[in-house]
């Protein structure tokens, strides 16, 4: 689609989403990042709700920011 590209690997997807596309399908920011910065959005599929919640606990407590809960 455009604005959205996906490259699949061994065990791994990369989807790489133009910054206008992901605000619109998504609702994160659109604001552009100062020069020489980069943004970047991370998904994880994990198999239970309890395991969503785990690992946002421990990535939280480690200081990732995140836009809202899961």
């Amino acid at each position: 689609a455009e604005g959205f590209a996906d490259f699949h690997g061994e065990g791994v997807t990369l989807a790489a989403w133009e910054l206008d596309h992901i605000n619109r399908h998504t609702g994160v920011s659109n604001l552009r990042s100062p020069r020489h910065a980069h943004k970047v959005c991370i998904a994880v599929q994990l198999d239970t709700p309890v395991d969503i919640d785990r690992l946002h606990g421990e990535l939280s407590a480690k200081g990732v920011p995140f836009c809202g809960p899961p």
